[in-house]
């Protein structure tokens, strides 16, 4: 790949890919996980020790690493005196700005998302 077409080409492509849209959406989770962290003043031994957990436990979440299932970010909400939004939105509607932090699996309709009281993760 040599030129900004076959990148753009080839992004395009990965959109379709599920596998691809998984690693969007840990990272996703991870990045707003991090900003009700920091909204909250929570380091990430604060939210271990809400959460019952040792540190590297903590980290392995907010990298999108290790198995993070639905029990897990309802536990790390709660522990964010948060709440989590699922959404599922039509994938061609969708855009991903490689420069940026807008990906489409973060959805921001909901008022209590808005206001930072809830952890919004749309697929």
């Amino acid at each position: 790949m040599n030129s900004i077409q076959d990148w753009t080409a080839y992004f395009q492509e990965l959109q379709h890919d599920p596998d691809y849209q998984y690693e969007l959406l840990m990272i996703a989770v991870g990045e707003v996980i991090v900003d009700r962290m920091e909204a909250l003043g929570v380091s990430r031994s604060e939210l271990a020790e809400r959460l019952g957990v040792k540190p590297p436990r903590v980290t392995q979440i907010l990298a999108g690493s290790g198995n993070l299932t639905l029990r897990t970010l309802a536990h790390v909400a709660h522990a964010l005196d948060a709440r989590v939004v699922i959404e599922f939105k039509d994938r061609e509607l969708g855009e991903v700005a490689l420069d940026t932090l807008t990906w489409p699996a973060i959805a921001a309709d909901d008022q209590a998302v808005r206001d930072g009281h809830a952890l919004a993760l749309a697929a």
